[in-house]
């Protein structure tokens, strides 16, 4: 990495405000070690679910509710007593609909009649409760002082919980790895969401690395100077408790054409702006991630 690309990249992240209405996660006012969400993450009426890729939705706080919205299909549904997703049948496309109203998956039109193309055991969704935006912590406190620039990206699945990180990625702007690893959800998987994540249960079953240990590795790599590169960078952010200023969002590096809420797929960027490049990976983190960085590194 040059200074030049350094400079460059510094030129593309978000300002203050745009990390705010991105929904990244910011420093409480009051509370220096809990985080607020902002806009695009912050609590919904469960009566709109969300359009977006799978477990790639962002997150959003819910407390004291008996039932949720699937993430994947729409449809409303219970919780028991502790918590946990009720067995039901779930039917849904895991891509969304491309420009031509046809979904990626299978290539079925939105408003056809068929069924979706997969089923699943049952519902899941990507709630959180509001604890868990307690113990953040702001790179700008971090000792690393270099100038770096990284692309970051984490793989999801469905727990009990919620959706809870499974793999992270962290490559450097030549595209090698500077940090891998798998990780143990803290509560029993339900769908390791494969067609997203990458990821099948049998991969994840021998893994002892939780989640603080990677928050704490990642903090000893990434400080106040380093600039991350990331898709839907936010999610992850949020996911490792991480609040960090210097950011290059690729979904606003290359914002839809037509419908300005709405974001491209990295399917799409990559055949679009990287003609095809074929990115050969054993975690579809680290995929995704050199694809961001080659991606950013394209708008110089």
């Amino acid at each position: 990495m040059t200074e030049e690309t350094y400079r460059k990249l510094w030129k593309l992240k978000l300002e203050h405000l745009n990390l705010e209405s991105y929904g990244f996660p910011r420093s409480h006012p009051d509370h220096p070690t809990r985080a607020v969400l902002g806009f695009s993450q912050r609590p919904r009426p469960q009566q709109e679910p969300r359009a977006s890729e799978s477990s790639g939705s962002e997150p959003e706080v819910l407390s004291g509710q008996s039932s949720r919205i699937c993430t994947r299909c729409g449809v409303a549904f219970k919780l028991d007593k502790q918590s946990r997703p009720q067995r039901q049948i779930c039917r849904y496309h895991p891509y969304q609909t491309t420009y031509k109203k046809k979904f990626r998956c299978c290539g079925r039109r939105e408003n056809a009649r068929e069924s979706p193309c997969k089923t699943a055991r049952q519902h899941v969704h990507s709630y959180f409760p509001p604890e868990a935006l307690e113990n953040f912590r702001p790179t700008r406190n971090n000792a690393s002082q270099a100038k770096r620039i990284y692309a970051l990206k984490c793989a999801h699945v469905y727990t009990e919980k919620g959706t809870e990180v499974a793999s992270v990625s962290l490559v450097d702007a030549f595209c090698s790895v500077v940090y891998e690893t798998k990780v143990r959800p803290e509560s029993k998987i339900l769908d390791c969401d494969t067609e997203i994540s990458g990821l099948r249960r049998r991969d994840l079953e021998n893994v002892q690395k939780k989640l603080q240990d990677v928050i704490e590795d990642l903090n000893a790599l990434i400080g106040p100077k380093t600039i991350l590169v990331g898709f839907r960078l936010q999610r992850d952010l949020t996911s490792l408790r991480m609040i960090h200023e210097n950011v290059v969002e690729i979904t606003v590096l290359y914002p839809h054409k037509w419908a300005p809420r709405r974001t491209n797929s990295l399917y799409f960027l990559r055949r679009t702006f990287l003609s095809w490049e074929n990115i050969q990976a054993p975690l579809k983190s680290r995929e995704e991630a050199i694809t961001a960085m080659k991606l950013a590194l394209h708008r110089l």
